[in-house]
């Protein structure tokens, strides 16, 4: 049995007790957001362009149909690159002029390319006497400065170029002994120069021509057994020589016409077996040399006496023949023939 019912969008088939089966059952898919699909019983799915059903009559959008999102609508764009201009779409693009106002104080105007300016309306009347402003309703006021700084210690006026002066008072009464001041309020004020520097070491006064003298006091006492010196404090100080010069070698003391004397410690202990030196932080020093007498010669007894100093006595041999030699000692003659004849 041939159960081909020629419909493109239906499924055939046959079925042992029901027969022939046509199920419309054909899903056609569209081929983008731009396009619907359905399907025709002879040909099959059918793509259908919708495009232009995206076209709706508002001048101020464009319109297009994108295959992924469908239709599109983009606001036109009404610049017409003029800062003086307001740009609009109504119907289509506006591009109405924009009314520029200035007033007392302001000059405007528009550019272009940077827009609306304004400039500030110039009051300067070139004199630095007054204060140039703008008032929004009559426009330029100079008005007088007032250069009064209400200070008894200056004069005050004006300049055009440079504005107000204001010159120092001249306070100076040509008295070296009197400090010149100035107060706001009063005027010129003269204070007694006051020339105690509280130092004991001058002596204070004034002179009005040369002002304050502070004149040193003389602390010399002609002792040079003292240094002299002077305590701002206290005045004069006198203090005594120290003239310890810590050498254990020096007598030390003071001479108030020669200052400092240092004589010499004689150290002589009259011993005539002692060597006699000074060491400064010991002072004297008396040494006994282990071999101060010796002469080496052995046939001599050295010994030291104090008084003599050193003392060699010759020995004697004792025994007949015998001598003595300075290296040897006590030899008899005949020995001394034996080195003979080596």
């Amino acid at each position: 049995m041939d159960c081909n019912d020629y419909n493109e969008c239906t499924s055939d088939s046959c079925h042992p007790e029901l027969g022939c089966i046509n199920v419309e059952n054909i899903v056609c898919e569209c081929a983008d957001a731009c396009h619907t699909a359905s399907c025709d019983p002879s040909t099959g799915c059918v793509q259908v362009d919708i495009s232009e059903s995206c076209n709706y009559d508002d001048p101020c959008y464009e319109y297009h149909c994108d295959p992924v999102i469908g239709c599109v609508s983009i606001p036109v764009i009404c610049n017409d690159y003029n800062e003086c201009t307001y740009d609009t779409c109504e119907n289509g693009c506006k591009n109405t002029p924009i009314v520029v106002d200035g007033d007392m104080c302001m000059t405007c105007d528009c550019d272009p390319a940077t827009g609306i300016y304004c400039v500030a309306v110039s009051c300067d009347d070139y004199s630095a006497c007054t204060d140039d402003w703008c008032d929004y309703e009559v426009g330029c006021v100079n008005s007088e400065i007032d250069c009064n700084d209400y200070n008894a210690c200056t004069d005050d006026s004006c300049k055009s170029d440079s504005g107000c002066v204001h010159t120092t008072v001249n306070c100076d009464d040509y008295d070296a002994c009197t400090v010149e001041s100035c107060c706001p309020e009063t005027g010129c004020i003269y204070t007694k120069l006051h020339c105690d520097d509280e130092n004991a070491c001058t002596s204070d006064s004034c002179d009005s021509s040369l002002g304050c003298s502070y004149t040193p006091v003389y602390c010399n006492d002609y002792n040079e057994c003292t240094v002299d010196s002077c305590c701002t404090v206290t005045g004069c100080k006198n203090i005594p020589v120290d003239c310890d010069d810590w050498d254990k070698c020096t007598h030390d003391y003071c001479d108030p016409e020669c200052g400092c004397v240092y004589e010499k410690v004689d150290c002589e202990d009259y011993n005539m077996c002692t060597v006699d030196t000074c060491h400064p932080s010991e002072g004297c020093v008396h040494i006994v040399p282990e071999c101060l007498c010796n002469d080496y010669n052995v046939c001599t007894d050295d010994y030291c006496s104090p008084e003599l100093g050193c003392v060699y006595e010759y020995i004697t041999c004792g025994e007949y023949g015998l001598y003595c030699d300075s290296v040897l000692g006590c030899v008899s003659s005949g020995d001394d023939s034996d080195k003979g004849q080596n």
